[in-house]
C-alpha cells in the first residue's frame, strides 16, 4: 500500500470503530424514560396512534411542538418499533448528521482528513449530545444539524460567490432548522452579519418563511386551522412563566427577581445586545472569512440564550456542538467545548436527576466564556484592521 492509501484506510478503520462504540454507548441509554418522555412525548405518540396516525394532526393542540416534528412522530406510529426506541432513534440519526456537517466544516480548515474525522468523533461522543438524544429523547440535535448544514454552505459560498446555489441551500437549511425549533433564532447574529455585509440580499431571506409555509401546508390540508399553525411558536413563548428553567443564564444571578418586571427587561436587553453587534458590523469592515463567521456564530449561540428570559437547560445545545468546531478553528481555545459542554451536563443533571447544583456558579463561568469569545472576536477585527485586510 502507498502511504496515502494506508493513511486513508487507517482513518476509515478509526471512524468505523468510533461509530460502533458510540452506538454501543447509545444502546445502554435507550431504556431510560425521562420526565419529558413520560409527561409529553409518550402521551403525544399514543394520542397520534390512537387517532389514526396522520389524521390525528387535524387537532395538534395535544402538543406544543411544531408540526414538522409531529410529522415525524406520526410516521413512527406506523412502524413496528417500541415508541421509546422509535422516538430516540430519530434523534440518534441526526446525531450522526450533525457530526457529518461538523466533519465538512472542519475540512474547510484542514484538508487533511484526520482532523475532520477527529471532529466527527468528538461530536458523536459529546456527553451533552449523548444525554440529549439517547437518554432524554429530546430532538435539539435536529435543528442543530440544519444550523451546521447552513453554516457549511454559507462558508462554501464565501469561498466562491458565483456559487449562488450554496447560498440558497444555506438559507433553506436555516428555514428547516427554524421549522423544527424556535431556538434556531439564536443564529440571528450570523444572519445579520451576512445581510449587513451584503452577502445576502433582503428578499433572499424570504426563502425562510417559504420553508415554514411548506411545512405548515400538509397539516392545514389535514384540517388543522391555519392560525393554529401560524401561532404555535407564539403559544410556546407564553408558556413557562419563569425567568430561567434550569438554564445557567444571567437570571440565575437574580433568583428572587420578579418575573413581571425582568421578563420584558430581559427581552429589551437581548435586543440591545443584538443592535450593538449590528452597529459593530456596520462600523467595522469585516472580511467574510470562515474564522470570523465561526466566531460570530458561537457568540450568537451563547449570548442570546444567556440574556433571554424563559430559557430551558437544553438551549445551549447548539453552542455545545459549535464549540467543537470553534476549537478546531482556534486550537488555543481547545478547552471551550469542555467548559461549555460541562455546563450543559450539570444543567441537565439538575433536571433529569434532581441533583442540586449552584446554577449561579455555572452562569458566572458561562459569562466569562462569552466575554472571552467576544474578546477574541474583537481582537481578530483589530488585527485585520492593522494588517489592512
Amino acid at each position: 500500500f502507498s502511504k496515502k492509501l494506508q493513511a486513508k484506510l487507517e482513518n476509515y478503520l478509526f471512524l468505523t470503530g468510533a461509530i460502533f462504540l458510540s452506538l454501543l454507548l447509545k444502546y445502554f441509554l435507550l431504556d431510560y424514560e425521562s420526565p419529558d418522555y413520560i409527561e409529553a412525548l409518550s402521551i403525544w405518540y399514543d394520542t397520534i396512534k390512537s387517532q389514526g396516525g396522520f389524521a390525528a394532526l387535524k387537532n395538534g393542540k395535544f402538543s406544543d411542538y411544531n408540526t414538522s416534528y409531529l410529522y415525524i412522530m406520526a410516521s413512527l406510529t406506523y412502524l413496528p418499533i417500541h415508541k421509546l426506541y422509535a422516538i430516540k432513534l430519530v434523534s440518534i440519526l441526526f446525531d450522526y448528521a450533525a457530526a457529518f456537517w461538523v466533519y465538512k466544516i472542519v475540512k474547510f480548515k484542514y484538508p487533511n482528513q484526520s482532523y475532520a474525522i477527529l471532529a466527527f468523533t468528538l461530536v458523536i461522543f459529546a456527553p451533552s449530545l449523548l444525554l440529549n438524544s439517547s437518554l432524554w429523547a429530546q430532538c435539539d440535535v435536529i435543528y442543530t444539524s440544519f444550523l451546521l448544514m447552513s453554516t457549511y454552505y454559507f462558508i462554501k459560498y464565501s469561498q466562491n460567490q458565483e456559487d449562488k446555489y450554496s447560498k440558497i441551500i444555506a438559507l433553506l437549511a436555516f428555514g428547516f432548522a427554524l421549522a423544527f425549533k424556535l431556538q434556531a433564532v439564536f443564529f440571528v447574529l450570523p444572519l445579520l452579519f451576512l445581510y449587513l455585509n451584503r452577502k445576502v440580499i433582503w428578499y433572499e431571506f424570504l426563502l425562510i418563511p417559504l420553508v415554514l409555509l411548506l411545512f405548515i401546508l400538509p397539516n392545514y390540508f389535514l384540517g388543522r386551522p391555519f392560525m393554529d399553525l401560524i401561532l404555535i411558536y407564539g403559544h410556546q413563548i407564553l408558556n413557562y412563566p419563569r425567568l430561567s428553567l434550569n438554564c445557567p443564564n444571567i437570571y440565575q444571578l437574580l433568583p428572587t427577581a420578579p418575573y413581571e418586571f425582568f421578563m420584558p427587561a430581559g427581552i429589551v436587553l437581548t435586543f440591545s445586545a443584538v443592535l450593538a453587534f449590528c452597529f459593530l458590523f456596520l462600523r467595522k469592515k469585516i472580511t467574510f472569512k470562515a474564522e470570523n463567521f465561526i466566531q460570530i456564530i458561537l457568540i450568537s449561540l451563547l449570548l442570546i440564550p444567556f440574556l433571554l428570559p424563559k430559557m430551558h437547560e437544553r438551549y445551549f445545545f447548539a453552542a455545545d456542538i459549535f464549540a467543537i468546531v470553534y476549537a478546531f478553528y482556534f486550537p488555543k481555545r481547545w478547552f471551550l467545548p469542555i467548559l461549555i459542554g460541562g455546563i450543559s451536563i450539570f444543567s441537565y443533571a439538575g433536571f433529569l436527576f434532581e441533583l442540586p447544583f449552584q446554577f449561579s456558579s455555572l452562569a458566572l463561568v458561562l459569562a466569562a466564556i462569552i466575554a472571552l469569545v467576544i474578546r477574541d472576536f474583537l481582537k481578530s477585527l483589530h488585527q485585520q484592521n492593522d494588517s489592512g485586510i
